[in-house]
C-alpha cells in the first residue's frame, strides 16, 4: 500500500513540475524535487526489501538526479535564503559518519543531507545481488 502512495506522490510532483519551472518559482519547484528524492528513495527500499535490487537501484538513481535538480535551483535564487538555509542545507545537517551509520532517511531533511544519504543507498546497492 505505501507503494501505491508513494507512486501517486510522485505522479503529483511529475505533474507540477513544468508548471513550477515555468512560473519560475524555484522555492516550491525545489521542494517538489526534495519530495521526488525522498519517495525515490522510500520506493527503493521497498523494492530492495521485495528482492528487486534492480529496482531499487534504479529508484535510488532517480533520487540522486531529484536531489541533484533541488540543489541545482540554488543557484537560481542565489538570494532566497528560505531556500539556501531550509531546503537545500537545513541545519543540523547529518555528518557524513551518521549517513553511513545508516540514520533513517526519514530523519533527514533537506537536499545536501538527502543527495549525501542517497549516494550511500547506492553505494550499497551497488554489490547488492538480484
Amino acid at each position: 500500500e505505501a507503494a501505491m502512495w508513494l507512486d501517486r506522490a510522485l505522479s503529483l510532483v511529475e505533474q507540477v513540475t513544468p508548471v513550477l519551472e515555468e512560473q519560475r518559482a524555484y522555492r516550491v519547484l525545489a521542494q517538489a524535487h526534495e519530495t521526488q528524492g525522498a519517495a525515490f528513495t522510500q520506493q527503493s527500499d521497498i523494492l530492495r526489501s521485495q528482492g528487486d535490487v534492480a529496482g531499487a537501484q534504479e529508484s535510488i538513481r532517480q533520487a540522486v538526479s531529484a536531489y541533484e535538480n533541488c540543489i541545482a535551483l540554488g543557484d537560481k535564487a542565489r538570494f532566497d535564503e528560505f531556500l539556501q538555509q531550509q531546503v537545500i542545507a537545513p541545519e543540523p545537517t547529518p555528518t557524513g559518519d551518521q549517513v553511513a551509520a545508516g540514520t533513517p532517511p526519514e530523519t533527514i531533511r533537506g537536499c545536501e543531507p538527502g543527495l549525501a544519504s542517497a549516494k550511500q543507498i547506492a553505494q550499497q546497492l551497488q554489490g547488492a545481488q538480484p
